[in-house]
């Protein structure tokens, strides 16, 4: 989990992230699962905004804390905070906060997208010979 001061925002994608996936299992394992996370983000993000939107506080918890562990393993430390600070205000039952960090992810989104976009998830899983 990030624990960064208020006002500091980590970075968008952390390569470290990926290549320890890589070192963990195989280079095409963490490829693939870059490739599906960037492919499901825009529909894991709606899940969340539905279920906030319902007020399902169970479903809402589950997708954010579902997102958040998937963008930790990635490397996406911005989404990941965000996403811890929508899980505190699910559990608070702040209704309010969790609408502005729901907001947060929902603009932060599209930055996300187009840096893995942008990058070959091999570029950052090449491990040394």
């Amino acid at each position: 989990m990030n624990t960064l001061p208020p006002g500091i925002l980590p970075t968008v994608l952390d390569d470290q992230r990926l290549r320890k996936m890589a070192e963990d299992t195989t280079c095409a394992v963490a490829e693939q699962f870059a490739t599906d996370y960037g492919r499901m983000l825009p529909c894991r993000i709606l899940r969340i905004g539905g279920a906030v939107h319902a007020g399902d506080r169970e479903a809402a918890l589950d997708a954010a804390l579902s997102l958040k562990t998937s963008s930790a393993l990635i490397g996406a430390l911005r989404m990941e905070l965000i996403c811890t600070r929508l899980q505190h205000a699910i559990e608070r039952a702040d209704s309010h906060e969790a609408e502005k960090a729901l907001q947060e992810a929902q603009h932060h989104q599209p930055q996300l997208a187009a840096a893995l976009a942008n990058t070959a998830p091999s570029k950052y899983i090449m491990l040394p010979a």
